[in-house]
């Protein structure tokens, strides 16, 4: 039995979305006009429509994103939309409203948004017994969940790898609806836990000042998809709807390397367990054992890192979706592009600072550490590396370095600390951490060994710690660095009644033949033609195709024009058959007993905004249903978030878990703590069984603070 593996990218537009699939990706995820959750990355039917043709070309697939939630006045086009999505060519319909459920839908397969909260075995149980045929994970969860889930499941399952975070609970945050008036449930986050907040106690005292302290780090499980393969996940998905080109060349290129070698290093021979047992998966009924190199063999050079000696039942062969071999002109590095520093998250249990610090943005890679500054010239503590054009960012003016025991290798740690009562941050790079207040951004304009002139020295100090946010050199050759995606194909020229006829099959067996009419001669000298004939029949320039074997029966003579004519006509008609025989799977049918609801009275946290999803709900038993946030003026103190980040933790105030990452000199705190970002002001209630930190609101004039 052969499984296949998905690495699924984000496309902002057709243009990235195409740029995702040469680089490797397996699908695409990408908005339509409306109804993303991304409002920022629309695309019209035209996109839609090239960027598919081009994915059922690879034997991609394109999921077209339709979740947020829907008003009543819009279930009517959202019908339309999702009606449009599947005759442009979409493969799945990515939804997390129920509302689609009472609707007249195509026969097209549906995703649960993670959006949809699919955050336990009962919840996906129900998705599918509803006619889901894939699961889209919270992110939150811990990998001996996804396992609970993936034993239980009868669907696919697809769980992030890389990219942003919500601090939140996968669709349940209303922080931004509640204090900006923008919903991320409807697609226009404006992301204030990103943003500047102070820590307070009940008497208005400030303990920490000015700090992005709900924002996290982003996710990379670039070494753990070996983990995720082992509980039945086999959909990967990198987080980026928003991000620019860079970004997704850099970022899928380095995930197909890193899935590529995994999936060569992977057996497909079947192997006896050493005594482990455990539940089969209902979906897949299999588990897997992987075995790695030291390093990729590919030019992108990533470690790739044993697992754990994980007996299992039996091994099967793992292969990708789609067709293709890609091959990289650059070396993929994603500390190069947008990251706020990286976390496994929740996958091996919290226990661990997942807050990235000293900005929400990108602060990039320490290059050092400011020894003197003369001007706009700075003086660094090691040779940097750094270039004229590259963008630099420092922590403003309360930064210091404080230098702890060497590390077990015999390494410096370098630690940036606090000066001033409040938040140190954030584990950058061996042990670096860091807290500061403005981040100060400037370029270089020149280099003379430790010393470097950049375009703006203010916020810049002895003391300061520099940070590269912008390789120059590195961000041109990636630009300029050829990345090709070819389909291997074999070609086979005969001849019949003194007619050619090219014969092409590519690796997936799709065919095409194109006979000549006219009637050509014997060659004279018959080894010179089959030469002739290979040459130019391997010339296939831009196409998607990289010749394998060719056959050449020296039975007839095409002079060279005749040849290219007829290499150029056959290709374009494979082209044609790949795109037309790519397989479009229907909708999943609905359980002839659905599942009921696991509770009967559904609080706002269940987004229902619509008469459809409101008796779609009461239906399975729903006897009380709030509207959604969006719809009702809240009262009282709301829950606006519940989250696995900790400020308790990350402070080092922890009753139970001890954070060795966190420098603070504040007491811990006797009284309830809150956070204030102008006149909004949240409390911070902790449930320490759970791990779990919930904000409520506690006043908000909705104007959103500028700190």
């Amino acid at each position: 039995m052969t499984l296949k593996t998905e690495l699924l990218a984000p496309a902002k537009n057709a243009e990235q979305g195409i740029l995702a699939l040469r680089c490797g990706a397996d699908a695409v995820y990408v908005g339509g006009p409306r109804f993303g959750a991304r409002k920022g990355a629309a695309n019209e039917l035209a996109d839609l429509e090239l960027l598919i043709k081009e994915a059922h070309l690879w034997h991609a697939r394109v999921y077209v994103t339709l979740n947020t939630i829907l008003f009543e006045d819009e279930l009517e086009s959202a019908r339309k939309a999702a009606w449009t999505a599947f005759e442009a060519g979409a493969d799945a319909l990515i939804i997390q409203d129920m509302a689609f459920l009472k609707m007249d839908l195509p026969d097209i397969p549906l995703h649960a948004s993670t959006q949809a909260v699919c955050d336990s075995p009962e919840k996906v149980a129900f998705l599918a017994g509803h006619g889901f045929s894939r699961a889209i994970l919270a992110r939150e969860l811990s990998l001996e969940q996804i396992e609970s889930i993936s034993n239980k499941a009868d669907i696919e399952l697809e769980s992030f790898i890389y990219g942003a975070l919500c601090v939140s609970e996968s669709g349940r945050c209303y922080l931004s609806q509640a204090i900006c008036g923008r919903s991320g449930n409807r697609g226009e986050c404006a992301q204030p836990c990103r943003r500047n907040w102070s820590l307070i106690d009940e008497n208005g005292k400030i303990l920490v000042k000015d700090r992005p302290l709900l924002s996290i780090k982003d996710l990379d499980l670039s070494d753990r998809i070996e983990s995720l393969m082992n509980v039945g996940v086999y959909r990967y998905k990198i987080e980026g709807r928003l991000k620019d080109a860079d970004y997704i060349k850099n970022i899928v290129s380095y995930l197909r390397c890193r899935l590529d070698a995994l999936l060569e290093a992977l057996p497909d021979t079947k192997l006896r367990s050493k005594g482990f047992e455990r539940e089969t998966p209902k979906f897949l009924k299999t588990r897997a054992k992987p075995v790695f190199p030291k390093t990729c063999e590919c030019r992108c050079r990533v470690p790739l890192i044993p697992r754990c000696d994980l007996s299992i039942a039996t091994r099967y062969e793992f292969s990708r979706t789609s067709s293709g071999t890609v091959k990289l002109g650059f070396v993929p590095n994603p500390s190069k592009t947008f990251n706020r520093g990286h976390t496994k998250y929740c996958l091996d249990g919290k226990c661990h600072s997942i807050s990235s610090g000293v900005s929400g943005g990108h602060l990039g890679e320490l290059v050092g550490i400011v020894n003197s500054i003369n001007g706009d010239k700075a003086c660094l503590d090691n040779d940097h590396g750094l270039n004229p054009g590259d963008g630099l960012a420092t922590p403003g003016p309360f930064a210091r370095i404080e230098q702890f025991p060497p590390a077990r290798d015999g390494r410096n740690v370098a630690k940036v600390s606090q000066n001033l009562s409040g938040m140190a941050g954030h584990d950058y790079r061996h042990g670096t951490m860091l807290s500061g207040t403005t981040i100060h951004g400037t370029l270089v304009n020149a280099v003379n060994g430790r010393e470097v002139q950049v375009q703006n020295p203010a916020g810049i100090i002895a003391g300061s710690a520099l940070f590269r946010n912008f390789d120059h050199r590195w961000h041109k050759e990636l630009r300029t660095a050829p990345v090709e995606r070819k389909i291997t194909i074999s070609a086979e020229l005969d001849f019949s009644n003194g007619r050619a006829i090219l014969k092409l099959v590519d690796e997936d067996g799709c065919r095409a033949e194109i006979i000549t009419d006219e009637i050509y001669p014997q060659p004279t000298k018959p080894v010179a033609f089959v030469n002739t004939a290979r040459n130019a029949l391997s010339r296939l320039g831009n196409s998607p195709f990289i010749l394998g074997e060719c056959h050449v029966n020296p039975v007839g003579f095409l002079p060279l024009s005749h040849l290219n004519d007829l290499r150029r006509r056959a290709v374009e008609q494979l082209i044609i058959n790949r795109i037309q025989s790519h397989s479009r799977q229907g909708r999943r049918v609905a359980g002839a007993i659905p599942p009921k609801l696991p509770i009967s009275r559904l609080g706002y946290e269940w987004n229902v905004s619509n008469s459809l999803a409101k008796a779609f709900y009461s239906r399975l038993g729903a006897t009380h249903i709030e509207p959604a946030f969006e719809l009702a003026p809240f009262s009282g103190n709301p829950t606006l978030m519940t989250t696995k980040l900790c400020l308790k933790y990350e402070l080092g105030w922890c009753p139970i878990h001890n954070n060795d990452e966190v420098i603070n000199s504040t007491p811990v705190p006797t009284s309830d703590i809150y956070l204030q970002n102008g006149s909004i002001t949240l409390k911070c209630h902790f449930d320490c069984q759970e791990c779990k930190m919930r904000l409520l609101l506690q006043y908000s004039n909705t104007t959103f603070g500028s700190s």
